[in-house]
């Protein structure tokens, strides 16, 4: 538990560690919910909540509680799900950009301009690279440049292959993320 908050034995003893200050203002309900579930039937469900890290951030528990020799002694266990966290928050990130992906395809097989379909890559990449801000500049940089020129079907060609380059660089900076 100690180093998931950040805290140090030594800080045990002066008292730093009291669950009430752990814990953000948002999550005190979840607690007092599992209190009373614990006093009714000696354990409670293990739920999600967070606790404030020694320097001030917040990282995501689950928490799960028990008695023992009735209400005197509780037994817990606390897990970080940081990383479950953000395994789930890269599912989500990943679905949006299958379902734009294929929305695009949808749309492209309605249409054959290809100025259509240059914005409507462009409007995908921008709204689905929103956590690689030099790459979403770039899209968007591309997109005014190709209105304000007012450019020809070959300039829009060359601008849907940047559009290309520059997908294969979010995937491949992904892909090493993970």
């Amino acid at each position: 538990f100690l180093p998931i908050v950040g805290y140090s034995r030594a800080d045990l003893a002066p008292g730093l560690l009291d669950e009430g200050a752990l814990t953000p203002p948002g999550h005190r309900e979840v607690d007092d919910l599992a209190r009373r579930e614990q006093g009714e039937r000696g354990t409670c469900t293990p739920y999600e909540k967070a606790y404030l890290r020694k320097d001030g951030s917040a990282v995501p528990v689950l928490i799960g509680r028990a008695a023992l020799d009735g209400e005197e002694t509780t037994v817990a266990f606390v897990l970080d799900i940081t990383e479950r966290r953000r395994a789930a928050d890269a599912i989500r990130a990943r679905e949006r950009q299958q379902e734009a992906v294929a929305n695009l395809g949808r749309r492209s097989a309605e249409t054959h301009d290809l100025a259509i379909l240059f914005d409507l890559a462009a409007t995908l990449a921008a709204d689905t690279l929103d956590d690689v801000p030099s790459l979403h500049t770039t899209i968007l940089r591309v997109a005014t440049v190709r209105h304000v020129s007012n450019q020809r079907a070959t300039d829009t060609g060359r601008d849907a292959i940047l559009i290309a380059h520059v997908w294969r660089q979010r995937f491949q900076c992904h892909a090493n993320m993970s």
